[in-house]
């Protein structure tokens, strides 16, 4: 719930963005509008970034992965598509992790706002300069 209240509050904020949050049983019309016209994604590794396949080329894409069982088949969607900025965040260790299991998980809202802040944000304005 921070990581949301994060994502709606002071990060859509400040790139001037809207925040809107699709589940995994929504129509295939809003995901693929959501996906055509977003900005940024964060989604954590799972069929619904098969919507990827909408989204602009400059949509800066972060999906969140365990260390264990990776994979990177919508990275590699993403980078045949020419995604311009696609980010795997896989946390460095279980203080990173506040909760994992089968039904989902939760993430350290400090670690994400770290990894944005080093590694993608910078990457988000030179896109939108072009």
């Amino acid at each position: 719930m921070e990581l949301e209240q994060w994502l709606n509050g002071s990060l859509a904020h400040s790139l001037g963005l809207d925040f809107l949050k699709i589940y995994y049983h929504s129509s295939a019309e809003s995901a693929r509008y959501a996906f055509s016209r977003a900005r940024v994604i964060f989604a954590p590794h799972g069929g619904v970034l098969s919507n990827l396949a909408f989204a602009h080329e400059s949509t800066v894409v972060v999906e969140f992965q365990p260390k264990r069982n990776l994979r990177l088949c919508y990275a590699c969607m993403a980078y045949a598509m020419r995604f311009h900025s696609y980010a795997v965040f896989i946390p460095n260790g279980p203080e990173q992790w506040i909760n994992i299991n089968r039904g989902g998980y939760t993430l350290s809202l400090s670690a994400i706002k770290d990894f944005w802040k080093d590694k993608i944000e910078s990457e988000y304005h030179l896109l939108n300069s072009l």
